[in-house]
């Protein structure tokens, strides 16, 4: 196998760059029927794994909310995130900490982006359960979603750009 010559690792950083970009396209509009009776609310949350050293997990969390009670910023949702360059969508459903129901208690779904995505990915999914009454949490997968592979890239093409290494080790999960 032949080292990767600088042409090659541009290359590799556009292609992956644009299945990044393709991955967050908005969503397909989703059908107003399937849409349940309760308002949508969405938060970000951290949690700790303390058993793997203290790793932090992202948490994407969408809710029911009492209709005419989520009022307020519409959530947003990063997609693509770079130092000079952040792209994303912003929801025409969900409202930034808006007040979760208390009606009654929420069966709890976990949603699991897939690999190697980033947890809110899928709004038209996770804001179409909580309308219909469930808690949908979404965790990103730390050390193998979009914005930590693209980190990873980075870090490998600067060393690659100084003349150390020329294959691609663990860049990629």
């Amino acid at each position: 196998m032949r080292p990767l010559r600088t042409t090659d690792m541009r290359i590799l950083a556009a292609g992956i760059a644009l299945l990044a970009l393709v991955g967050c396209c908005p969503p397909p509009q989703r059908p107003r029927e399937s849409m349940g009776p309760w308002a949508v609310g969405f938060r970000r949350a951290t949690a700790t794994d303390a058993a793997r050293g203290g790793r932090s997990l992202p948490l994407a969390i969408w809710y029911p909310v009492e209709p005419g009670k989520a009022t307020g910023r519409r959530a947003s949702y990063t997609c693509f995130q770079h130092p000079l360059l952040a792209i994303g969508m912003r929801s025409d459903v969900a409202v930034w900490d808006a007040p979760i129901s208390r009606a009654q208690r929420w069966p709890l779904v976990i949603f699991c982006h897939g690999l190697p995505s980033f947890e809110t990915q899928s709004p038209c999914y996770t804001e179409t359960l909580a309308s219909q009454g469930f808690v949908v949490v979404s965790i990103r997968h730390t050390g193998s979603s979009t914005f930590d592979i693209g980190r990873k890239l980075r870090a490998w093409l600067a060393k690659a750009e100084n003349g150390t290494p020329r294959e691609l080790p663990d860049a990629l999960p």
